[in-house]
């Protein structure tokens, strides 16, 4: 049986695999505009460049907002270097929430997180998702409440699905993040950082419910180390940790790897939920009741 030590070196060995292979993919292609066109499409119907032009996505128009049709386009053509520039800019790019959880679930699956592409409303209780409500919009296109064709059945299951979620990702947050506060302090566990407007109560457990809002579900993380820790580019094992992902580069991040969190109270953390979120299997095999309150 592997250890943790060989499930984590054989987790980076995977990443900085699958790194190399998308950059040498994206070294070959041609670019048009934010898309990576193959060679073999270049001699498509003029109605893609058309539309590509029409739509008028430039790299220095950051203003503008994409439209759900846009990002289905990117996933399909873009790279994932490409998808991960584009989650760095969500807030600004990005028009409606179900399109960021979108995004969350294609860069999850080609960075080898998920070995399966999840639905996207399986990722609207994430804290990376959950902190985008009130800037992004929701689109609401999957739950019209009209007569539609059998066909569409589904779809309007789905959407109905999604509107259930979003309702129950709003209960709690604000007291969870204030037990979390009023043990820990407001410092950031990784950094350091004591700003208390910059810190975030992060789920390890995906949030579901009020049942995950325990304080031993609990991590308090700066943003941006909480986007990554909700990307999976950051984890943090049970033995308090931290480990970063190969596929980061950036000097500061790195230099993260490896460090102990930083605490000023006795951890409450589950080690158990840490463990299994390290291996990647982050709610359907925890049972939630079992977490402390």
């Amino acid at each position: 049986m592997e250890s943790e030590k060989e499930r984590i070196a054989k987790w980076r060995a995977e990443k900085q695999r699958r790194r190399h292979e998308e950059k040498s993919q994206a070294a070959t292609r041609t670019y048009r505009s934010l898309f990576a066109i193959d060679d073999d499409e270049l001699t498509d119907p003029p109605e893609l460049k058309e539309y590509l032009v029409r739509q008028n996505l430039a790299k220095g128009n950051l203003a503008r907002r994409m439209s759900s049709g846009e990002v289905q386009l990117a996933l399909n053509t873009w790279g994932l270097d490409e998808l991960n520039q584009l989650w760095s800019m969500r807030r600004e790019k990005l028009t409606y929430l179900e399109d960021a959880a979108l995004l969350l679930t294609h860069i999850r699956h080609r960075s080898g997180i998920d070995p399966q592409l999840r639905p996207a409303a399986e990722l609207l209780g994430y804290d990376a998702i959950q902190a985008l409500l009130g800037v992004l919009e929701e689109s609401g296109r999957l739950a019209v409440e009209q007569a539609l064709p059998p066909a569409a059945e589904a779809v309007v299951a789905e959407g109905k699905r999604v509107e259930q979620v979003l309702r129950v990702i709003r209960e709690g947050q604000a007291e969870f993040r204030k037990r979390l506060v009023a043990h820990y302090g407001a410092v950031c566990m990784v950094t350091g950082t004591a700003l208390a407007s910059v810190i975030d109560a992060a789920h390890i457990v995906p949030y579901n419910g009020a049942a995950t809002n325990a304080l031993s579900n609990g991590l308090l993380l700066r943003k941006d180390i909480h986007a990554l820790f909700d990307a999976g580019l950051l984890t943090i094992g049970p033995d308090l940790v931290v480990y970063v992902s190969a596929g980061v580069d950036d000097p500061f991040y790195r230099s993260l790897d490896g460090k102990e969190l930083s605490l000023d109270a006795p951890p409450k953390m589950s080690k158990e939920a840490l463990r299994r979120r390290l291996a990647g299997n982050e709610s359907s095999e925890l049972e939630v009741a079992s977490l402390p309150q």
